[in-house]
């Protein structure tokens, strides 16, 4: 990536607590269909830091997912 390059990540967030989200339910199906899963905003920044990047904005949707911007460091 250019030193003004931008990552963007288009993802549904698992948010805290017991509550109803379409992520939760999307979770369930991945981790059954397939054997992955959907994570918290907190996994996504540990990955973006893996790999030398840093988290500069999240920006919910009307529609369910959010995203994800994410920069150099």
């Amino acid at each position: 990536m250019k030193a003004n390059s931008k990552l963007w990540i288009i993802e549904y967030i698992i948010e805290p607590g017991p509550g109803f989200s379409v992520a939760k339910l999307l979770d369930l199906e991945v981790l059954v269909m397939g054997g992955g899963r959907e994570r918290a905003i907190e996994e996504y920044k540990d990955l973006i830091l893996t790999a030398g990047l840093e988290l500069s904005s999240t920006i919910p949707t009307k529609n369910g997912p959010t995203m994800i911007e994410c920069k150099i460091k």
